[in-house]
């Protein structure tokens, strides 16, 4: 009897037997967090008068530059510059983030490679708010209506000036991210990933929104567990960026009102002077932090699915020719991506670049 033997040519598929190229698209769960810092520094310069109108308003409180002298008497209304003035403030955002990563794993090479990690750090959650108070730097002026005097020694003084609101916070990827993992024992693969994002959102203060849009390089500990046609895993990272705020004119239009404290030299506390205060921003910054932890679940997707509009390498959900064309220049580099198959058009992964990987692709972007 002869022996049995294994052609040479067979040898590799047995050895890499265990090796699967698949790809899943894993949902962030209800679990996810985003435990953040956000510090507001908005530098501004205007200035405020007594909201007294003669005809509308005629017992509200009018402003007069200077400590004596001058005429002083109604319809005299003065506005009292502000310059070089400033308001911070800082909150700790704890929310509920949403969003979607497309991981694809050759197991063969131990390849990982995001292809379209978006999330929405808010999701849920109320819009995270900053208070905010300001340091104002005034020269000596009065009031009447109420009769205070406020004197150089008692500025610069601090005032609240009400809440910024996180309006929107997300993550967007938009290069791609590859990186060699770790095989877990028993399977599926760990692994650390830089992933080139924007960071986008917007902090609206006194009605203003000014937006965030900032490159990031993400570096992104996850790991990824298959089981069947479906796929758990977790994905975290640590974000600290920096956004300018640009300047925003005043709006003489559209005065804000505020009540103005009494000086600290009054007692008892008396009412406050009722001012209309017109300032435009000249500049500051917004600082966000934080540590987002993101469990993931999902489905094994397609294969074909490599690249959204425009040929970015990006997971959409749709077959179209940019998933060819972006496939073609991966075979072309000699890409993981493009290792899709084995001799005899199998789909494990061996490593080489051969007509098996596109046959395979293409079943694939044709089937259902």
């Amino acid at each position: 009897m002869k022996p049995i033997t294994t052609p040479l040519l067979l040898l590799p598929i047995l050895l890499a037997l265990p090796a699967q190229a698949d790809q899943y698209t894993l949902a962030l769960t209800s679990a996810s967090t985003f435990t953040g810092n956000a510090n507001l520094t908005v530098n501004f310069a205007g200035s405020f008068k007594g909201n007294y109108d003669q005809t509308t308003n005629s017992t509200g409180t009018r402003t007069i530059n200077g400590l004596f002298g001058g005429s002083t008497g109604a319809p005299n209304n003065q506005a009292i510059a502000v310059n070089n003035s400033s308001a911070t403030g800082s909150g700790t955002p704890a929310t509920s983030p949403r969003g979607s990563v497309v991981v694809r794993y050759n197991s063969f090479s131990n390849t990982v490679e995001l292809l379209g990690l978006a999330v929405d750090a808010i999701g849920p959650s109320p819009d995270p708010t900053i208070a905010l108070s300001a340091t104002l730097a005034l020269p000596n002026f009065r009031t009447f209506a109420p009769n205070y005097t406020y004197p150089l020694f008692n500025f610069p003084f601090t005032i609240p000036l009400g809440n910024a609101v996180l309006t929107d916070l997300t993550f967007a990827q938009d290069a791609q991210a590859v990186t060699i993992g770790t095989p877990r024992v028993g399977g599926g693969v760990d692994f650390t990933i830089s992933v080139p994002v924007r960071v986008l959102g917007s902090v609206t203060f006194q009605g203003t929104p000014n937006a965030i849009d900032l490159p990031q390089l993400l570096v992104i500990t996850g790991s990824l567990i298959p089981s069947g046609t479906s796929a758990t895993g977790s994905v975290s990272f640590t974000l600290n960026a920096t956004q300018p705020i640009a300047p925003v004119p005043a709006d003489p239009a559209n005065p804000i009102p505020f009540a103005l404290p009494a000086p600290s030299t009054a007692t008892p506390p008396p009412p406050p002077a009722n001012i209309l205060l017109t300032i435009g921003i000249t500049g500051g910054n917004t600082t966000l932090g934080g540590t987002g932890n993101f469990p993931t679940a999902g489905p094994r997707t397609s294969i074909a699915d490599v690249s959204s509009a425009g040929q970015l390498r990006r997971a959409d959900g749709q077959k179209t020719a940019d998933d060819i064309i972006v496939l073609l220049n991966a075979f072309f580099a000699g890409d993981a991506l493009a290792d899709v198959s084995g001799p005899g058009q199998s789909t494990i992964p061996d490593g080489q670049f051969t007509a098996d990987d596109i046959i395979v692709f293409l079943n694939a972007f044709f089937a259902p």
